[in-house]
């Protein structure tokens, strides 16, 4: 009987643990951003204005599954590590971009003036340039594409810049496993195909 009350008293000490990290008050960020710049002189400020589709995010929040999880349990998503790089598939570019495909440090989610990107989204970016590589944040004028008429209208009347093609890690991944499947199933097929041994008379 004391055995079974010392593991009870563990269990509840456990909960009781559990109970407490995950309604512990957690940190707040917060962001203050000047008034944007009109698009002439955003352009002109950036180091880099190019519009691009995400293909994968580094970050927990612009994964759509994960991001909802973490409504639900937000205290416990928000001590998963979180990196903030993006990969993009560049569709056009005006200024310091000339590749089809660049890897962007967006800050996490969690930190300040992070940028929050959607897997699959389509942005326009104004970003800058840093000691590992390119990066954007809040207080840039990078939107998604749909709430970004303004910029384009002007960005419209500049000449864009020619792009190189290169191909996204991400999309070598893909590629990877669709051969795999294919190769899968071809396999799968071929041995249905096969008719079963026969026994040999007896």
């Amino acid at each position: 009987m004391p055995a079974m009350l010392r593991r009870s008293w563990r269990l509840l000490a456990v909960a009781a643990l559990l109970g407490v990290m995950l309604t512990w008050p957690k940190s707040a960020f917060a962001c203050s951003c000047a008034l944007p710049d009109a698009p002439p002189i955003a352009f002109g400020r950036a180091d880099a204005v190019f519009s691009g589709i995400v293909l994968w995010v580094n970050d927990l929040n612009g994964i759509p599954l994960l991001r909802d999880l973490g409504r639900y349990w937000p205290r416990l998503y928000s001590l998963v590590p979180s990196g903030g790089r993006v990969d993009l598939l560049v569709l056009e570019s005006w200024k310091g971009v000339t590749t089809t495909s660049m890897t962007l440090d967006a800050g996490s989610a969690w930190g300040m003036c992070g940028y929050s990107f959607t897997l699959g989204g389509q942005y326009l970016i104004y970003a800058s340039r840093s000691a590992s590589g390119f990066s954007t944040n809040l207080c840039t004028r990078t939107n998604d594409l749909v709430s970004a008429t303004t910029d384009l209208v002007y960005l419209r009347t500049l000449t864009g810049l020619a792009l190189t093609s290169t191909f996204p890690w991400p999309l070598y991944l893909c590629l990877a496993f669709a051969l795999g499947v294919l190769l899968f199933a071809i396999w799968t097929i071929r041995r249905r195909a096969i008719p079963p041994a026969r026994k040999s008379a007896s």
